[in-house]
């Protein structure tokens, strides 16, 4: 018996569009409202793997498209294999592993960031490292920005530790956008970063600033857990796309039945 890989591919909610080209249009008195006529479907797609096995325990949120939409990228953290999807024949086409540790390697900790590149290179990012990696699994490009090794006007000291959130590239790889921030404090922020002079600048992103107004602190004398919105920053033809995702209802299930003993914060 064939094993059968069941996914469905849902749109992003947009609630920020932003294009990181310099703009020349004149400010607006009147507002627009981008999604007046916003709408969309939903497939389900059936793919085959063969003897193979897709793993969607975490879903597929971070896979992606080439351009052509003829191929679905999605990266299994716990094999260390990037599942190559053809959406035209809905079969398992191929399994291109990478190693976690050494001078190729992705990184052993959580992944935040495994995205496909135009020319089938592949971007994989954590807290650690982040890099560009062909399909033959070998580093192409170091991105691993340290503190000290970069200057991005505006950018807060807490900020600089997490400048590879969500992280973009243009085209040709010389400019770097990504989503730094600290969490506790709620900010959020565009940074966009030059990457052969390594200097940049931070772009606030005052529509977003409410997100951070809702964080679920939960603590007690053995642990603490932490619940925020996330935001996320995705590239569509020239433009990039910014949505916030709403704590999950699983969060919001725990704080009801931890609140009778624990000690909760709304910050």
């Amino acid at each position: 018996m064939k094993n059968q890989g069941l996914f469905p591919l849902l749109p992003f909610f947009l609630s920020c569009l932003f294009s990181c080209g310099e703009s020349d249009t004149a400010e607006n008195s009147g507002s627009q409202n981008i999604l007046e006529n916003f709408s969309f479907t939903t497939d389900t797609l059936v793919v085959n793997p063969g003897e193979e096995i897709i793993n969607l325990s975490q879903g597929v949120r971070s896979g992606s498209l080439d351009k052509s939409k003829t191929y679905f990228y999605l990266f299994d953290e716990v094999t260390g294999q990037m599942n190559k999807i053809n959406l035209d024949k809905l079969i398992l086409e191929e399994q291109l592993p990478f190693e976690k540790e050494g001078p190729n390697g992705i990184g052993a900790n959580y992944i935040s960031t495994s995205r496909y590149l135009p020319g089938e290179e592949f971007l994989f990012s954590n807290f650690q490292s982040t890099g560009i990696f062909n399909k033959k699994g070998e580093k192409v490009l170091d991105l691993t920005l340290k503190p000290g090794d970069i200057q991005v006007e505006g950018l807060s000291e807490n900020a600089q530790y997490n400048l590879t959130n969500q992280i973009q590239f243009s085209p040709d790889k010389k400019w770097m956008y990504s989503l730094p921030g600290d969490f506790m404090e709620g900010t959020n922020q565009l940074a966009k970063i030059n990457l052969e002079s390594k200097s940049g600048n931070v772009i606030p992103i005052p529509a977003l600033d409410k997100v951070g107004e809702y964080h679920i602190l939960l603590q007690s004398d053995e642990m603490m857990s932490v619940y925020v919105e996330e935001l996320f920053l995705q590239q569509i033809g020239e433009a990039f796309f910014q949505e916030a995702q709403p704590i999950p209802s699983t969060a919001l299930r725990q704080v009801r039945i931890l609140c009778s003993f624990l000690s909760l914060t709304f910050l």
